[in-house]
């Protein structure tokens, strides 16, 4: 009787670690894109050469990978309008950096 009660209890202890989420699930989930994000990508889309194709769209509806995504790209291909940020960049791609 007291192994039956036993394996109860851990069968509905496992039964409760599958309902709850893992912080990987947290992670994979589809988060919608942050406020800092918007402003990242509408900051970006000016300097950037590929800054066109994100222009015209709805950032609200972006997911927080896609928008990752969109903000290393625009990173990729700033143009900074400092001519010491320029410099700057310009060593940085020569080294490797």
């Amino acid at each position: 009787m007291e192994s039956s009660r036993k394996m109860n209890l851990m069968t509905l202890k496992t039964n409760n670690m599958d309902a709850e989420k893992d912080w990987i699930d947290d992670v994979l989930d589809d988060k919608p894109i942050a406020w800092w994000q918007i402003s990242k990508i509408e900051g970006l889309c000016q300097t950037s050469s590929v800054g066109s194709k994100y222009v015209n769209m709805k950032l609200e509806e972006l997911t927080y990978e896609q928008a990752n995504q969109i903000i290393y790209e625009l990173k990729e291909n700033d143009n900074p309008r400092d001519c010491r940020d320029q410099f700057y960049q310009a060593i940085r791609r020569q080294r490797g950096y």
